[in-house]
C-alpha cells in the first residue's frame, strides 16, 4: 500500500483541521495565517491554558493530554486553537484525523499525521514516514510490531529537536487497530524529548487497549473533559439574540456547540416544533443533514433501519416495538441497539432507550425515505393500538399513516386532539385537519364534521393563525347547527383582533336579541359584544353587557367573571368616577388572584387590558404581575395570539417603572410575534408602544425611522388601544420635532380635539396643550388636570407640560412653579425616567432665573436616574446641558482679578468648608475669610457659595457628576479641579 492512500483529513505543518461546522466553538480554523482563526475559542479558556503550560522544550519525557467530549462538544475546536498556539511558538505541529472509511488501513491515523513528512530538510520526519509506511504495507508479527512501535518512539525523539513537536490525534476512537496499538505503547513507553501527544476521543467510545494503555500510562496522561458550555458562554456568541430565544436555544442545545449552531441555523417554526417534541422536516443539504448523517451512513442496513425505526416510535422505546415497525427478527433488533448504543446514537437513561439529542432523531427520521415512513407510521399505529394505549399516543402515528376512510382512525384523532387542545392548540390544530381529511363524505358523519370543525377552528384561533379560524368560523355561522352561537361568538372573537369591531357588534348584536342571556349561548354573546364595545370606546353598553354576563348563572365559572369584572374596571376608569374604577379594578384582580390557571386560559385577554389599567392608576407592581401571569399562561397553554398583546402591555408597565431595555425589548418581541401572525392591529400597537423607550434609549433620529414606518400603517381601531398608541406617537412626534403630525395623531384619537378618549385622556389633553396653539394650551391643561384626579403619574404629566409651557412663554418663575410638583408627582408614582424629565425641565428653568446651583443639583440628579434606568439618550442629553450651564459660568473674569490668598479661600470654599474651618487652615481669623469669600464672589460674579465651585471646574473635568446629595437642596459640592489642573483635596 502506497502513500498515495494515506490521508484524508490531511493536517500537514502549516495546514488547518477541516470541520463541518463554522461555530465559534466547534469550528475548525482554515485562515491560517492569523493568530487564532476567524472567530474566538469560547468557553474552553481553562483547557487551553491547562494545555498550553505543557508546550516548549524540556526535559524528561513527552507529555500525553487525553480530551473527551459528547459528538459536536468542540473537542476539534480546541485543537486547532491549540495548534495555533504552538505554531506561534515555533513548534512544529503534525495533525490528523481518523475516520469511519479508513479503519481498515493499518496504522492510517499516523499517516494522515505523517502527511507533510515528504518535506525537504526533516529528515527524520521522512525515515519515520517510511517506517510507517512499510510497516503498513501487510500483517507482521509481533515481534516485527513491536521494533516498529521502538524505532517510531526513536525518530518521534529525535524529530521533535530542538524547539519540540505537537502530534494532534483527533477522533481516536474512529482509529484503526495498528494505530491504536501504536497509540498504546507510546502511552506506555513515551519518547524522550519535548513532545507533546493530544488525542481526542468521543465519551463512551474509548477503544478497550486504549483505555488500558491510558490507565497504566506513567506519567497519567493530563486528562481534560470538556463539559457543556454555560450560560454566559452561550450568551456571548447569542448576544444578538433576544434573550426568550437563547434560553430556548441553550436548553435545546444542552450546552453543545454544534447543537447550538445547527438550532441556530432552523426558522422559528421549526425551532418551536422541536421544542414541542415534533420533527420538523430538514432539507437533504441543511446543516441538520450534514453534520449528524455522516454518523448514520456508516451503518448497516439492519441497524439504519432499527434507528429509523426509532425515530418513528419516539421516545420510551422498546424492543418489541422496534421490531414490529422496523420488521426485523427481535434478536437482530437487539443487535442492532447494541451496535447503535456503542456508537453513541442511542443512550440508556434511568433503563429507558433513547436518542442522544433531538436532532439525531430528526436526522434519522429524515434519512429514510417517504414511503418507508409512511408504511412505518402504520406498523407503529397498529402496534401500539393492541397495546391498548391512549389515543394521544396514537396521535403522532396516526397524522403520518392514516388512509382517507379510516372513520376509527379519524375518530381515534380528534379525541387525541381534543385531549391537547387547551395545552398545545397547534398541535391539536393540526390533528383536526388530517382526522377532517380522512372522514368520508357520507350523511351520516356530517354532524361529527361540524362539530370537528368547530374544534378545528378553535385550534387555529387558539394557536395564533386568525385568518384561518376566521374563514373557518364564518363558514359554520351560516349553517344552522346547535353549535352555530359558539361559533358566531367565537368569530366575533377573531374579528375583533382584527379591528373589525362595528362588523364584530352587529354580528353580535342580531343574535344576542334572539336569544335569552341567561343562557350559556347568550352569557357568550354578552360578554364577547362587552369586550369588543369596551375596544371601540362604547363605555356605558360595554358596562351594561358585562354586567348581564356577571349576573348570568354561568357567571361562576372564573374565566367569564374575570372577563366581565375586568371590562368593568376599565370602562368604570374610561368614564366614571376614579373612586369607582379603583374598586372595579381591585375586584377584577382578586377575581384573577384567586383563579387557578386553568380556568383563565380561554380568557386571557384580560390580563393585558388589567394590566392597563393598573398602569393608569399607579398599580405598576400588580400590573406586571398580571402581565406575567398572562404570559405565563399563555406560553404555557399555546395561546400564542395574545402574547403580542401581553408583551405590549408589560412594555408599557417596564417604561412605567424605568426598565427601558426590558421594554424595548419586550415591544420588539411583540412587533415580531405580531408580524408573524399578521395581525396589523396588534404590530401598530406595539410599534407605538416601543416609541418611547426606544425614544429614551437611543434619540430621535432611531424614533424618526420608525414614524417613517408607522405612518405606512393604520393605527389600531380599538379606541382603548388607539388611546394608548396615539399618546406615544404623539409625544414621539414631538421630540422629533414633527409638531404638526403629534397635533394629528392626537385629534384623529376620536374624532376630534376635545373628545375624552378613555384611561389616557389626562395624558392626551396634555399633550394636546403642548402640541397646539399656546393660547388654548391652559384650558386644556386645566381639564386633563381635571381628568387626572389625584393618579400622581397623570398629575405629574400635567405639571410637566404646564413647565414646559411656561418656559416657551418666557416665564421661568412659572415652569419652577409646575415642575416642583411634576418631580414630586412622578416620584410618588415611582416613574423614575418621567422624574429625571421634570428634574431636566426644572434644571432649565432655574438656569433661566440664574439659579445655577440648584440648575447643577437637578442636572445631575436627572443624569443619574437616566444612567439606572438605561435611557442613554437622555443621560447624554443630561451631560449636554451641565456642559452647557458650566459655560455659561463667568470663568474669564475670575482668571486673572483673583489673588493667590483668594484663589486659596476659593477651591477651600468649593470643597465645602465653613469660614471657620478655612481660617483655621489658612490661620487667618473667619471675619477675613469672610471679606474674602465676599470679593471672591464680587469678582466672578456668581450668586452664592456654591457657585464657586462651578467655577473652579475645568472645562476638561466631568461637570455631570453631582455630589451624593445633589438634588436635595443642601449638601456642599464634592472636590474638584481648578482651571489651572491643579486637584482639589479637603
Amino acid at each position: 500500500m502506497g502513500l498515495s492512500v494515506r490521508h484524508r483529513h490531511p493536517f500537514p505543518l502549516g495546514g488547518s483541521l477541516v470541520s463541518e461546522s463554522s461555530h465559534p466553538a466547534v469550528r475548525s480554523i482554515q485562515d491560517t495565517s492569523g493568530p487564532g482563526g476567524n472567530s474566538p475559542l469560547i468557553g474552553r479558556d481553562e483547557e487551553l491554558a491547562r494545555m498550553t503550560q505543557l508546550l516548549g522544550p524540556a526535559s524528561g519525557s513527552a507529555r500525553v493530554v487525553v480530551v473527551d467530549g459528547d459528538a459536536g462538544i468542540g473537542k476539534t475546536r480546541l485543537l486547532t486553537e491549540y495548534a495555533h498556539r504552538a505554531r506561534r511558538r515555533r513548534t512544529r505541529v503534525l495533525a490528523g484525523r481518523a475516520t469511519e472509511f479508513e479503519r481498515e488501513v493499518p496504522y492510517g491515523l499516523f499517516l494522515d499525521v505523517l502527511g507533510a513528512a515528504t518535506d525537504p530538510g526533516i529528515g527524520p520526519l521522512a525515515t519515520l514516514t517510511t517506517c510507517v509506511e512499510i510497516a503498513s504495507r501487510g500483517p507482521v508479527d509481533r515481534a516485527e510490531q513491536f521494533r516498529t512501535h521502538r524505532r517510531v518512539c526513536s525518530l518521534l525523539a529525535v524529530a521533535a529537536q530542538p524547539a519540540g513537536a505537537v502530534l494532534l490525534f483527533d477522533d481516536v476512537h474512529l482509529a484503526d487497530g495498528a494505530s491504536i496499538d501504536l497509540l498504546a505503547y507510546i502511552l506506555r513507553h513515551p519518547p524522550v524529548g519535548p513532545l507533546v501527544f493530544v488525542l481526542t476521543v468521543r465519551c463512551g467510545q474509548y477503544p478497550q487497549r486504549l483505555t488500558e494503555a491510558i490507565g497504566r500510562a506513567d506519567p497519567p496522561p493530563l486528562h481534560l473533559s470538556l463539559s457543556p458550555l454555560s450560560t454566559a458562554d452561550v450568551d456571548s456568541w447569542l448576544e444578538v439574540h433576544e434573550a426568550a430565544r437563547s434560553r430556548l436555544l441553550e436548553q435545546l442545545a444542552g450546552g453543545n456547540p454544534l447543537y447550538l449552531e445547527i438550532l441556530d441555523n432552523l426558522d422559528p417554526a421549526s425551532l418551536d416544533a422541536l421544542a414541542g417534541g415534533d420533527l420538523p422536516e430538514v432539507n437533504p443539504g441543511s446543516m441538520v443533514r450534514r453534520a449528524i448523517e455522516t454518523d448514520l451512513c456508516c451503518l448497516e442496513q439492519v441497524e439504519r433501519e432499527v434507528l429509523q425505526a426509532a425515530a418513528v416510535l419516539g421516545p420510551n422505546l422498546s424492543l418489541d416495538a422496534l421490531a414490529h415497525v422496523a420488521e426485523q427478527p427481535t434478536h437482530r433488533t437487539a443487535a442492532a441497539l447494541d451496535v447503535l448504543a456503542g456508537r453513541g446514537l442511542l443512550r440508556q437513561v434511568d433503563g429507558r432507550l433513547g436518542f442522544r439529542h433531538p436532532l439525531v432523531r430528526m436526522a434519522a427520521y429524515w434519512l429514510s425515505g417517504p414511503g418507508w415512513r409512511i408504511r412505518a407510521h402504520a406498523r407503529a399505529a397498529a402496534y401500539l393500538q393492541g397495546c391498548g394505549v391512549l389515543p394521544v399516543q396514537l396521535a403522532h402515528h396516526l397524522v403520518h399513516g392514516i388512509r382517507t376512510g379510516d372513520v376509527p382512525g379519524a375518530r381515534t384523532l380528534a379525541r387525541a386532539a381534543s385531549g391537547v387542545l387547551g395545552t398545545a392548540p397547534a398541535t391539536s390544530a393540526r390533528w383536526l385537519r388530517v382526522a377532517l381529511g380522512a372522514l368520508p363524505d357520507r350523511v351520516d358523519l356530517v354532524e361529527l364534521r361540524a362539530k370537528l370543525r368547530l374544534r378545528y377552528a378553535e385550534a387555529l384561533r387558539l394557536s395564533g393563525q386568525l385568518d384561518d379560524a376566521r374563514a373557518v368560523l364564518s363558514e359554520l355561522a351560516d349553517q344552522r347547527s346547535t353549535d352555530r352561537y359558539a361559533a358566531i361568538w367565537k368569530l366575533a372573537g377573531v374579528q375583533r383582533l382584527f379591528g373589525q369591531h362595528a362588523r364584530a357588534r352587529a354580528l353580535l348584536t342580531r343574535e344576542l336579541d334572539e336569544l335569552d342571556g341567561e343562557d350559556r349561548d347568550g352569557t357568550e354573546l354578552a360578554l364577547e359584544l362587552a369586550i369588543n364595545e369596551m375596544h371601540e370606546g362604547i363605555w356605558s353598553a360595554a358596562s351594561s353587557h358585562a354586567r348581564t354576563a356577571v349576573r348570568s348563572p354561568i357567571a361562576q365559572e372564573r374565566g367569564i367573571l374575570a372577563a366581565a369584572h375586568t371590562v368593568l374596571a376599565a370602562c368604570a376608569l374610561a368614564g366614571g368616577p376614579l373612586a369607582q374604577a379603583r374598586e372595579e379594578i381591585t375586584t377584577a384582580a382578586t377575581v384573577i388572584d384567586e383563579a387557578e390557571e386553568g380556568d383563565l386560559r380561554d380568557d386571557l385577554g384580560v390580563f393585558a387590558v388589567l394590566a392597563w389599567v393598573e398602569h393608569f392608576v399607579d398599580r405598576r407592581e400588580e400590573a406586571l404581575r398580571h402581565a406575567e401571569r398572562g404570559l405565563r399562561i399563555a406560553r404555557r397553554y399555546g395561546r400564542t395570539h395574545l402574547v403580542p398583546h401581553l408583551l405590549t402591555a408589560r412594555a408599557v408597565v417596564q417604561s412605567g417603572r424605568g426598565r427601558v431595555g426590558e421594554a424595548l425589548d419586550d415591544a420588539v418581541e411583540a412587533q415580531e410575534l405580531a408580524r408573524a401572525q399578521e395581525n396589523a392591529e396588534s404590530l401598530s400597537l406595539a410599534t407605538a408602544v416601543g416609541l418611547i423607550p426606544l425614544l429614551w434609549q437611543s434619540g430621535p433620529k432611531a424614533v424618526a425611522e420608525v414614524l417613517d414606518r408607522l405612518r405606512l400603517t393604520a393605527a389600531p381601531r380599538s379606541t382603548l388601544y388607539r388611546a394608548i398608541a396615539g399618546t406615544h406617537v404623539a409625544e414621539a412626534c414631538l421630540a422629533v420635532g414633527d409638531g404638526a403630525g403629534g397635533w394629528s395623531v392626537l385629534t384623529d384619537m376620536a374624532g376630534g380635539p376635545e373628545t375624552t378618549i378613555g384611561p389616557a385622556s389626562a395624558v392626551t389633553f396634555a399633550l394636546r396643550a403642548v402640541a397646539g396653539e399656546p393660547a388654548i394650551g391652559p384650558p386644556r391643561l386645566d381639564r386633563a388636570r381635571t381628568l387626572a384626579g389625584d393618579v400622581a403619574s397623570q398629575l405629574g404629566y400635567v405639571e410637566l407640560a404646564s413647565a414646559g409651557l411656561a418656559l416657551r412663554a418666557g416665564t421661568p418663575p412659572d415652569a419652577i412653579g409646575h415642575a416642583l410638583p411634576a418631580v414630586e408627582h412622578f416620584t410618588r408614582a415611582g416613574t423614575p425616567v418621567r422624574e429625571g424629565q421634570a428634574r431636566l425641565q426644572l434644571a432649565e428653568a432655574y438656569a433661566a432665573t440664574g439659579d445655577t446651583a440648584s440648575a447643577r443639583q437637578q442636572l445631575g440628579t436627572a443624569k443619574q436616574l437616566f444612567t439606572r434606568c438605561g435611557a442613554g439618550w437622555l443621560a447624554q442629553q443630561a451631560g449636554i446641558a451641565q456642559r452647557r450651564l458650566a459655560a455659561q459660568l463667568p470663568r474669564s473674569t475670575g482668571a486673572g482679578v483673583l489673588s493667590r490668598r483668594e484663589r486659596q479661600v476659593a477651591e477651600l470654599v468649593a470643597i465645602g468648608l465653613t469660614n471657620q474651618q478655612i481660617g483655621s487652615r489658612l490661620v487667618v481669623s473667619p471675619r477675613t475669610v469672610e471679606c474674602h469669600v465676599a470679593r471672591i464672589m464680587s469678582k466672578l460674579r456668581v450668586p452664592n457659595r456654591a457657585a464657586v465651585g462651578l467655577y473652579l471646574d475645568g472645562p476638561d473635568s466631568d461637570p455631570a457628576g453631582p455630589s451624593p446629595g445633589a438634588g436635595t437642596g443642601g449638601q456642599p459640592p464634592q472636590p474638584g479641579r481648578c482651571r489651572r489642573g491643579c486637584v482639589v483635596e479637603e
